[in-house]
């Protein structure tokens, strides 16, 4: 991905691997900068956030409202990574240390669980 980001006091051109492209817009819609871009590792997975937020029966029981009919927007929460779910997209997102974010399509979590 090529991205070009201009504020009020510059411009700066990078490229990056599309993987990073969710954490691209994550840090722009949350007013961070990103005058020295440089993601931290791999983008997080829903298993990190399980393992690491202790989430699994929450997960689960979210996941079953889901295809009960229950299907609105919700933050499913956490202390160091966080998940939220919104219009059929889940995603997880690091608050402490800066781990890139990663998206996923609900239907293929649905499909492969």
């Amino acid at each position: 991905m090529s991205c070009t980001v201009t504020t009020i006091e510059s411009t700066w051109p990078f490229d990056l691997s599309k993987r990073y492209s969710f954490d691209v817009v994550h840090q722009l819609c949350t007013g961070r900068q990103l005058a020295t871009y440089q993601p931290k590792g791999n983008p997080l997975t829903l298993q990190e956030y399980l393992n690491e937020e202790d989430a699994v029966d929450r997960f689960d029981a979210w996941r079953m409202r889901f295809e009960n009919g229950h299907q609105g927007n919700i933050e499913l929460g956490g202390n160091h990574y966080n998940a939220e779910f919104y219009n059929g997209i889940l995603i997880v997102f690091d608050i402490v240390t800066g781990a890139p974010t990663n998206v996923y399509d609900f239907s293929e979590i649905q499909n492969s669980g």
